[in-house]
């Protein structure tokens, strides 16, 4: 079983779901509000052991892709962007949006099975290699080229 001896959210959100998270969480639990520079992102996402992303309506997420492309594990809903994107059991645990108890059997698994994380960190990676902005560029130019060249 998955143990550990401290917690870490980082919940980028309004002063009053802060207080939320804030009063309802254990002591125990690191809480800070302010501002992450750019350029201490990718430490705290590289000592997260998932990311979870529990929408229940998005389009698409710049986290996701800074996360996959950092190797760490997704657990999110299948809204939007993120069912397009992600493949679910190789790229990410894809759970149904608004279904609490399938969100946190998807965290118990993920949290509990240290191989099934490196998977989902390798499909990740692949996936945010994928739509990177080198590979997004290379698809462009040889779609145009394609283009041009039946003209």
């Amino acid at each position: 079983a998955y143990t550990t001896n401290h917690l870490f959210f980082i919940v980028p959100a309004t002063t009053e779901i802060f207080s939320m998270v804030s009063s309802s969480a254990a002591s125990d639990v690191y809480k800070r509000q302010e501002y992450i520079p750019f350029s201490d992102v990718s430490r705290y996402f590289r000592a997260a052991d998932v990311l979870v992303m529990p929408y229940r309506h998005i389009s698409q997420s710049g986290v996701l892709f800074l996360a996959l492309s950092l190797g760490v594990p997704v657990v999110a809903t299948r809204v939007g962007g993120l069912g397009e994107v992600l493949r679910d059991g190789h790229s990410a645990l894809l759970v149904p949006p608004e279904s609490p108890s399938s969100l946190g059997e998807a965290l118990v698994r993920v949290l509990g099975d240290p191989e099934l994380r490196e998977g989902l960190a390798r499909g990740g990676r692949q996936v945010a290699e994928e739509h990177s902005w080198t590979s997004i560029a290379e698809r462009t130019e040889t779609l145009f080229a394609r283009l041009t060249a039946e003209r």
